[in-house]
C-alpha cells in the first residue's frame, strides 16, 4: 500500500460508493467539475488563494441582501453600476424569477385559463373550491437546485427533465404538464391584486405494471429499478416539494419504461 497511488487507492472504495450513492451510470461528476471554472474566477494572483476564494465567496453571498436593502428606483446609476460590477455574472438571469424558497422559474410565463380537469385537480390538492381559474404557467423551473422542464418544452434536444417520481396518495410516477402560479381566492378583476398566490405542478400520472421486466432464475436477480408504465387519462396536482426525483424515460414501439435516478444530492 505504500507504493499505491491515490487513484488506485480510491478504487478500493468503489463498491461502497455505489452502495451509498447509486450506480456509476447515474452519477455525473460534470456538475462538480464545472465549479472549477467558478473557483478560478474568485481569486487573482498567487498569494493567499484560499483566503481570496473565501473572501470573494462571502462578498457574493452578502451583496444581493445588501442590494435589496439599499437599492431602489431612486438609487444613483453609478451605485447600481458598481453593484453589477461586483456581482458580475453571478446575478440571476433577467428571464428568471424567484418565487418561494428553493423555487425559481425560468423564462416568461404564459397566462392561460385552466381547463375543467386541471381545475378539479387543483381543488383536490387544496381541498376546497377555487374561484379564479386563471393562471400563469411556466415550462421550466429550478427547485432545490434541480432543473425541471415540462412536456411542452421542446427546445431541450439532448435531454428531458419532465419525467419524475413524486409523493401522492394514488400515483407515484408521471410527466410534468407545467408549473402553474395562481390566485385561487382572487376576485380583484383587472386591477392591482395582493391576494395570496399558490404554486402547483400539473402532472400526467403513469400507472405501473406489476410484472418484472427481467428475471434471472439462476441468481434470482430481477429488475426492481426498471418500471414499465402506461398513461392514465387523468391529471393530478402536486406541490413542488412533493417531487421525489427525476426519471429517465425509455420508449419502444409499444412499451414505456421509467428508471428513477438514484442520486439526489447534486443539482443542475
Amino acid at each position: 500500500m505504500e507504493m499505491c497511488t491515490y487513484n488506485v487507492h480510491i478504487l478500493t472504495h468503489l463498491a461502497a460508493s455505489v452502495r451509498h450513492a447509486g450506480p456509476l451510470w447515474a452519477t455525473s461528476t460534470f456538475t462538480f467539475e464545472s465549479y472549477n471554472g467558478t473557483l478560478k474566477k474568485l481569486f487573482h494572483g498567487t498569494r493567499y488563494v484560499p483566503q481570496q476564494i473565501c473572501d470573494t465567496f462571502m462578498m457574493l453571498r452578502k451583496t444581493p441582501g445588501m442590494a435589496r436593502a439599499c437599492l431602489d428606483e431612486n438609487t444613483h446609476p453609478g451605485v447600481v453600476s458598481l453593484y453589477r460590477t461586483l456581482a458580475g455574472e453571478y446575478l440571476p438571469s433577467k428571464c428568471s424569477e424567484l418565487f418561494d424558497d428553493g423555487l425559481r422559474v425560468l423564462g416568461n410565463g404564459k397566462h392561460v385559463q385552466l381547463s375543467a380537469a386541471k381545475v378539479l385537480a387543483v381543488q383536490q390538492l387544496l381541498g376546497r373550491q377555487i374561484f379564479n381559474t386563471n393562471a400563469t404557467v411556466y415550462r421550466r423551473f429550478v427547485y432545490n437546485h434541480h432543473l425541471y422542464t415540462t412536456s411542452t418544452y421542446t427546445r431541450a434536444v439532448k435531454h428531458s427533465d419532465c419525467h419524475v417520481s413524486f409523493r401522492h396518495n394514488r400515483y407515484k410516477y408521471g410527466t410534468l404538464y407545467y408549473l402553474a402560479r395562481l390566485t385561487p381566492d382572487c376576485d380583484c378583476g383587472d386591477g392591482f391584486c395582493a391576494c395570496a398566490k399558490t404554486n402547483v405542478l400539473l402532472v400526467k400520472p403513469h400507472c405501473v405494471a406489476r410484472r418484472k421486466l427481467f428475471k434471472e432464475a439462476v441468481f434470482g436477480v430481477s429488475s426492481d429499478f426498471l418500471l414499465e408504465v402506461g398513461d392514465v387519462n387523468h391529471t393530478v396536482a402536486i406541490f413542488p416539494h412533493a417531487i421525489d426525483r427525476k426519471c429517465i424515460s425509455m420508449s419502444t414501439n409499444n412499451q414505456q419504461v421509467l428508471c428513477p435516478l438514484p442520486c439526489k444530492f447534486y443539482g443542475d
